[in-house]
């Protein structure tokens, strides 16, 4: 079996490949952003359905959710603004957003992870026996 041989390459080549990298990255980006909005609209539409709308375990799940959504969709446009353009300023204003983004990303996978836990002991082990 031969080894694959790898030329060095050139300056402009590395650059046209870092930059269709960075592009496919901004697309794998909008595809998550796109999957968190479906969870979270289909989340809110089981939400406004159940037998028990009132439940505040269920709220916080989707308050997380969407915390989350919104999160993905900060992130996405950050991705966007630093892969649009070469000037550094704009570079580091999308790295800020992509920052934040993931940060509420975080806090509302937190969130939507406790209240999870908590639909989970209420389902099936009866309110009352929820211990946090």
């Amino acid at each position: 079996m031969k080894k694959k041989v790898y030329e060095k390459k050139t300056r402009q080549e590395t650059e046209a490949l870092r930059k269709s990298l960075k592009k496919k990255i901004e697309a794998a980006v909008w595809l998550q952003a796109v999957g968190q909005i479906s969870e979270a609209v289909l989340l809110s539409r089981l939400y406004f359905i159940s037998d028990n709308p009132e439940s505040e375990a269920e709220k916080t799940l989707l308050t997380g959710t969407w915390i989350q959504a919104t999160g993905q969709i900060l992130e996405a446009l950050g991705v966007s603004r630093e892969v649009a353009t070469d000037n550094i300023d704009i570079i580091i204003e999308g790295q800020r957003i992509v920052i934040t983004g993931d940060l509420l990303q975080g806090v509302g996978a937190l969130i939507a992870a406790a209240g999870g836990a908590e639909v989970f002991f209420e389902e099936y082990f009866g309110k009352e026996d929820f211990i946090p």
